[in-house]
């Protein structure tokens, strides 16, 4: 019996491949979300995204405490900013963001996105993704014996995962 030897590289050619799979996947689904308009998912993709980031930054500095810190708001110059689309075009988007109940504007225009009303949209992307970490995860560890870089990745994964990582900013 012959034993091969890992080719990381043909796998990070299928990992590549799956990974873009995921990505058509769901961009399919987001642009059927909102009606053919990438830009206001993307707009309300970052504001959710900066409304979570001081809990998450927090969270991960303070295990163990038990109250969770206010969502951080978002606004129109830092979403902005985040996206490169312009100030005008962010602001119309996010009126008519809010007026669908996708997200709300509060006093000076403090934008927070809102949660679905229905969360299975969100699950269905989250086991997806989790079957699609999973495969990542066991090529990753299959190839990193013969590879230092790929060693350094899979350590920092396994990190991440015990939630060592922070995630990016989008604040001004």
């Amino acid at each position: 019996m012959t034993m091969t030897k890992p080719n990381p590289e043909a796998n990070l050619g299928q990992i590549g491949w799956l990974l873009q799979e995921f990505l058509l996947w769901n961009m399919n689904r987001v642009r059927d979300a909102f009606g053919g308009d990438i830009d206001s998912a993307l707009i309300l993709g970052e504001i959710a995204h900066h409304n979570r980031q001081m809990q998450f930054v927090r969270s991960n500095a303070e295990r163990g405490d038990a109250a969770r810190p206010p969502m951080s708001p978002a606004n129109i110059r830092g979403i902005s900013r985040a996206t490169s689309i312009p100030r005008e075009t962010v602001r119309r988007k996010v009126q008519r963001l809010a007026q669908q109940g996708w997200l709300r504007v509060g006093p000076a225009w403090q934008l927070f996105a809102t949660p679905p009303e229905s969360p299975e949209h969100e699950r269905e992307t989250l086991v997806r993704f989790l079957e699609l970490a999973s495969t990542v995860c066991a090529s990753l560890r299959r190839d990193a014996c013969a590879d230092t870089e790929l060693q350094r990745l899979v350590a920092g994964v396994d990190a991440r995962w015990k939630g060592d990582g922070a995630g990016r900013s989008t604040s001004e």
